[in-house]
């Protein structure tokens, strides 16, 4: 059977899905393009804007249009805050829990065709395993799954669940094997990422202290991380690796202390501009990028100009 996959959001779920694709290739289904007439489409929704749910919707549409006879497989975000909804014409919908079975639940339904998945979040890392990309030439590794920080704009929380971490011995088994099948760079991805370890007794800055002594492995990248996870010992392996790549992904969110607040954010931006600087003074050619939420309705003119004014002293490079 063909198979187009469609991937909407985050790094997670690109690497979600290419644990998808090679499950499915080692079933013998064929992959092709998401554009093609196939005969299963799954979708790999995302929730975590307006546009990302729009999006969701359109896709899971034109996939019924393209092949009114396929079998749609809506998964992931948009389907975890839509539960009590009909998923616009999915024929099978499955949440957060579960895509590593999607075989199983393929199989289940052709015979049964139960057409609903979706099973509550537990404490419990779904394990997925990937030994190569076809879709990237640098690899993702999930190490950790859920978000516990709530801020007050994010539905995150509520679609993936209390953080989960990937055991660190198979983080490193993941990432060696990666490399030997010539992945010489990994991205280090998880809805928390910072938080890794949590969970499992131990943490970030353990897990990158182990892996980058991996032999062949030239440069590691940390997806997006929290200020507040920078602490001294993930910021001294960062200054003393070669290995770790000179660039951090830091979201700001907001350039007023006022809307920090509001937002549920950890920090305020006394703490968040001298972090900036120590790292910057440790690691003098790194590159810095943010995110910014702008329309906030607790910002006026005033603690927007504020933002604008933050950026610009802060230097970003992006």
């Amino acid at each position: 059977m063909k198979v187009g996959i469609c991937t909407l959001g985050c790094k997670v779920n690109t690497y979600e899905s290419e644990y998808i694709i090679n499950v499915l290739k080692k079933n013998n289904y064929e992959i092709k393009d998401f554009n093609d007439i196939c005969d299963i489409y799954i979708i790999n929704t995302c929730t975590v804007t307006n546009a990302s749910d729009v999006k969701s919707r359109k896709m899971i549409h034109q996939a019924k249009k393209r092949n009114p006879l396929a079998i749609v497989i809506a998964m992931g975000c948009y389907v975890e805050a839509n539960k009590d909804k009909s998923i616009l014409g999915a024929d099978i919908t499955i949440g957060n829990k579960d895509k590593s079975k999607i075989i199983e639940i393929i199989n289940d339904y052709l015979k049964t065709k139960k057409n609903n998945y979706l099973k509550n979040l537990d404490n419990e890392f779904e394990d997925m395993y990937i030994d190569k990309f076809t879709t990237r030439t640098r690899a993702f590794v999930k190490i950790q799954d859920g978000c516990e920080n709530f801020c007050s704009y994010c539905i995150i929380p509520h679609v993936r669940g209390k953080c989960r971490s990937k055991k660190l011995e198979v983080v490193i088994k993941e990432v060696k094997e990666l490399v030997n099948n010539g992945f010489h760079e990994v991205v280090l991805t998880g809805i928390h990422t910072g938080n890794y370890g949590v969970d499992i007794n131990t943490n970030l800055a353990n897990l990158l202290k182990e892996l980058i002594k991996i032999d062949g492995l030239k440069r590691l990248r940390i997806s997006s991380i929290e200020i507040t996870e920078l602490n001294d010992e993930v910021l001294d392996i960062i200054k003393n690796s070669d290995i770790i790549v000179n660039h951090l992904h830091i979201p700001i969110q907001a350039g007023s202390d006022k809307v920090l607040k509001v937002m549920n954010r950890k920090y305020d931006l006394k703490y968040f501009k001298e972090k900036i600087k120590y790292i910057k003074e440790i690691k003098k050619d790194i590159s810095i990028t943010t995110d910014i939420i702008v329309g906030h309705p607790f910002e006026d003119d005033a603690t927007f100009n504020n933002s604008i004014n933050i950026l610009k002293e802060i230097g970003f490079s992006k």
